[in-house]
């Protein structure tokens, strides 16, 4: 072992070099609080053992370790590279919901809505999509009013993640068996008026603001006082506490 002292690197030039080296690393990145040193000393340790020597082309890690081992900031890189081939993967087959209007035809999907055939029947067999309905209107941009049978006692306000556009079969393939209907049961919680929250007055006519069942206030919409036929209660308590 050479013993050396301060200020003689001569006793021991390399390591002298190596405290120089890292007194210049520390330097740049030190504040006036000098003392915060020992947060970025772990870092520069590494930073200064992966660095490629111009005299022996190689690292020490590569001397003492054999290997190189992979920054930090390179599995951040990867991982980033990852989640973009994994986001461009899942969106490839995605399209943007086409933005309909009154008059356009949708399928339903009953799964999605946990909606089922008959009391006791499995819902399995049951058709991915149902419909076609008429599309009433636009309530938002994610939110449509459908026109359906009576056989569809639920709410006809839906969300476009439950939606599917229409599109009618070529000429040539017009004439196909014709699938019988299903008796859906739909359950009651689904699409029903959780509260009114606020209420305007259109060409005379009041309009509700209705926050419905399971969706957030993004999703609020205006109803008249036929669309909540089926929420009395709530119209009648909610227009005693506005003094209506």
């Amino acid at each position: 072992m050479a013993l050396s002292s301060s200020h003689h690197p001569q006793h021991d030039g390399q390591t002298e070099i190596a405290n120089r080296f890292l007194e210049t690393m520390l330097r740049a990145y030190m504040s006036e609080d000098r003392a915060c040193w020992v947060e970025w000393i772990y870092l520069l340790e590494f930073a200064y053992n992966t660095h490629i020597s111009p005299s022996t082309s190689s690292s020490l890690f590569q001397l003492l370790l054999g290997f190189q081992p992979e920054s930090p900031l390179n599995r951040l890189a990867k991982m980033t590279r990852a989640q973009e081939a994994q986001a461009k993967y899942y969106n490839r087959g995605r399209k943007e919901f086409p933005e309909l209007k009154p008059g356009d035809l949708v399928l339903v999907n009953p799964h999605s809505l946990a909606w089922k055939e008959g009391k006791g029947k499995g819902v399995k067999l049951v058709q991915r999509w149902i419909g076609s309905f008429e599309v009433i209107k636009k309530v938002n941009p994610k939110v449509y009013h459908l026109r359906m049978s009576d056989r569809y006692p639920g709410s006809l306000v839906f969300n476009i993640e439950h939606l599917k556009p229409y599109i009618d079969s070529p000429p040539e393939l017009k004439e196909h068996t014709k699938l019988p209907e299903m008796q859906l049961e739909i359950p009651s919680d689904e699409f029903e008026v959780e509260e009114i929250v606020g209420h305007k007055y259109q060409r005379g006519k009041i309009q509700y603001l209705v926050r419905w069942t399971g969706y957030g206030p993004q999703f609020d919409s205006w109803a008249s006082t036929a669309d909540l036929k089926n929420a009395p209660e709530i119209v009648r308590n909610y227009r005693r506490s506005e003094g209506l």
